[in-house]
This record gives C-alpha cells, sequence and structure tokens, in this order.
C-alpha cells in the first residue's frame, strides 16, 4: 500500500469523524456545527509568512514574517506526507528570507547554510512545516508548493462527481445515439471508459471515443486549425450525433473554440452538447492568481480562456442554444491554511456553496447546449 494512499485514508478517516461530531453537535444545538483545523480559531496561531505555491526556477523563496524571535524549526515533507528532511533547530531574529534550492536541495536562512535535503527524493509536490518558538508561545504553519511544469496527470481535474452529474443531464436533456465522447491530449483514460460504460449501463448507448489532439495530427498546445474534415473518417461516418460529451476538453487544447467548432459540424438540430470544464472567473483564481490550481498541469494550455462567460458566448455563436450553465466546486489542493479555507467554507458552509453557484464563481463549469 502507497504512503499516498495511506495519506488518502487518514483524511477520508478524519473527514467522516468530523461530519459524525458535526451532525452530534447540531442535533444538540439545533444550529448548524463545523468543525474547523484549530489555527481557524485564532490567526495569532498562523506563521505569518509569503510563499508561492507554484515555484518558478530553481529556488523557492518564502518570506518568513513574524516580528517575535524565538527558535525555528523547519520540516520538509512529501506529497503523501513522508518527512524528507528536519533541520536542526535554528535561532530566528526576527523576519528573514527562507530559501530552498530544488536542484541541489540547500537550506538557506537569509542566505546562511542550514543545511541540505536530499533533491532526488523530491517530488513534483512538496510541503515545508515551520514552526517558531518564542516567549509568546508558538506559532507554525504548513506551505504547499509544486514545481512549475513538473505535474501532470497525479492532478485531480475535478470534483469527481462528474458522472452521476452527466448522467442526471443526459436524463433532463433527453439525450440519445448516436453518442461521441471527446477526450484531449489522451486525458480521461480509465475515466473516460468509465464514462462509457456508465452511459451504456443506464441508457443502453455505446459510445464512439475521439482524441480531438491526435485527430488533428498534433499536440494539443498546437490544435489551433482543427476542422471537421481532419477528423478520422471513422467517426465521421458514425455521425452526425445526437449528444456529445466533452468532459475535461476545452482547457486542453490550444483553440478551444475552434474544436466547439469542429464538433458543430458532426452535429445535427436538437443534438444535446455537454461541456464539462475550467471557470477562468472562478473565486479562487480571482484570489489567489498565479497560484490557482487551473495552472498546475502544464497540459491545460487554455485555463485561462475558458469561463463561464467564454464557452456559452462561443456555443451562441456556432449557432447551440445554452439551456443550462453552472459552476460548482472549489478545487485546490494546497495545504497553506489560507487556501484550506476556501475548501472548509466549501465543504461546510451551504451558504458558500449557494454564494459561488449563483454568482458562477466556482472552479468547474457545466455548460448544456442543443443545437439551433
Amino acid at each position: 500500500m502507497s504512503a499516498r494512499s495511506d495519506a488518502g485514508r487518514a483524511r477520508a478517516k478524519g473527514s467522516i469523524l468530523r461530519r459524525v461530531a458535526g451532525r452530534f453537535a447540531d442535533a444538540v444545538t439545533r444550529r448548524h456545527v463545523a468543525l474547523l483545523p484549530r489555527e481557524a480559531r485564532d490567526e495569532r496561531l498562523i506563521f505569518d509568512l509569503r510563499a508561492p505555491y507554484r515555484v518558478e526556477g530553481d529556488v523557492l523563496s518564502i518570506e518568513l514574517l513574524e516580528p517575535e524571535g524565538g527558535r525555528l524549526q523547519a520540516v520538509l515533507s512529501g506529497d503523501a506526507g513522508t518527512t524528507l528532511w528536519t533541520g536542526a533547530s535554528h535561532s530566528y531574529d526576527g523576519p528573514c528570507r527562507f530559501q530552498f534550492n530544488l536542484e541541489t536541495g540547500d537550506v538557506t536562512l537569509d542566505g546562511a547554510a542550514w543545511g541540505r535535503a536530499d533533491a532526488r527524493a523530491l517530488p513534483a509536490r512538496f510541503s515545508w512545516r515551520f514552526t517558531r518558538t518564542g516567549p509568546g508561545g508558538s506559532v507554525a504553519r504548513r506551505t504547499s508548493h509544486y514545481r512549475a511544469g513538473a505535474t501532470g496527470s497525479d492532478v485531480e481535474p475535478g470534483p469527481g462527481d462528474e458522472i452521476p452529474l452527466l448522467l442526471a443531464v443526459m436524463t433532463s436533456w433527453r439525450a440519445g445515439a448516436p453518442l461521441l465522447d471527446v477526450v484531449a491530449d489522451g486525458a480521461g483514460g480509465a475515466g473516460a471508459a468509465q464514462r462509457l460504460r456508465a452511459v451504456d449501463a443506464r441508457f443502453g448507448i455505446a459510445g464512439v471515443g475521439l482524441d480531438l489532439s491526435r485527430a488533428a495530427d498534433c499536440g494539443a498546445a498546437h490544435a489551433t486549425a482543427l476542422q471537421c474534415d481532419r477528423l478520422p473518417a471513422a467517426v465521421r461516418a458514425e455521425g452526425p450525433f445526437r449528444t456529445i460529451l466533452m468532459i475535461s476538453v476545452l482547457e486542453r487544447l490550444g483553440e478551444p473554440r475552434a474544436a466547439l467548432s469542429a464538433m458543430t459540424a458532426l452535429a445535427v438540430k436538437g443534438t444535446v452538447l455537454v461541456v464539462d470544464t475550467f471557470n477562468a472567473d472562478s473565486l479562487s483564481r480571482r484570489i489567489f492568481g498565479g497560484d490557482w490550481e487551473g495552472y498546475a498541469d502544464p497540459a491545460h494550455v487554455s485555463s485561462e480562456a475558458v469561463s463561464a462567460r467564454t464557452v456559452p458566448t462561443w456555443l451562441d455563436e456556432l449557432g447551440w442554444r445554452v439551456v443550462e450553465r453552472r459552476t460548482r466546486h472549489t478545487w485546490d489542493r494546497s495545504d497553506d491554511p489560507t487556501h484550506q479555507a476556501l475548501r472548509d467554507w466549501w465543504d461546510r458552509d451551504a451558504r458558500f456553496r449557494r454564494l459561488l453557484v449563483e454568482r458562477d464563481l466556482g472552479d468547474r463549469m457545466l455548460c448544456v447546449a442543443i443545437k439551433s
């Protein structure tokens, strides 16, 4: 069993225990009780620092801003929580710059050597935990980081609700056969196969699969001139299609509107198109900017282009009638408490979830359109 699996099971167990305790507290108090991490109680418990989530280049720089001196401890961990390096207790005299060289493993504090971690063991995602102990007590904080361009298929593409949501949408809009399921740059893999099996089991529809980037005979990042006549003849022969699925596709194409145009040529009046993609107008992107999770996977070449505004506009221009559009989910893997706060609000406060849905501020967008 992998360390990542162990860590995932531990998080799931903790989540279940929090839900059970929360429901008990709800029943006793007749109010909604949300159990939050310890640091949510008092910001003075959180180490004051500024740290990037996305690391550009070889050196991670973190500004440590706690004003009170004392002793400083730093621990480097992998994505699964495995400890990679623990620094000897170091004197801390106030605000300073912590640096970690991802290539050499060198750790410095205001330019002075603190130690060296084994850079060969460093995964694409890692974290640091800082603890400062002083006369006034202790403050701590975990920071999360990933190296730009180094992450890929391990990145969770969405909230995990795509198949139930897809089946509900297909039922609501009476989607029928023949069905085309589109992926891009090989993304989807087992998930795409699972999706087609679920559709077949529910509706008795055996879908046709299409990888747009391969069909265009070029990488997804360069698929800027995609035309319907460049698609495989076998796929075109199965059409026109009554249902077209594009789940986690548009963000992976260099020209997402061109892909929608090519799909339009495979549709007829009444075709149901289901698009599930990023929302570049999300609250988390507005807050975190370059540290938005949508930038983590380098295959997401159009993460900034697709949103709850742009995709419906493109579809309208291409002769589709948008019948449903909604955003959902707060997508973020960082363990930093400021990032974790958004996830906690989404998980534990229905008002926050409603806010994101009504204001189109979720990180994922579902758009359903019918060909006019």
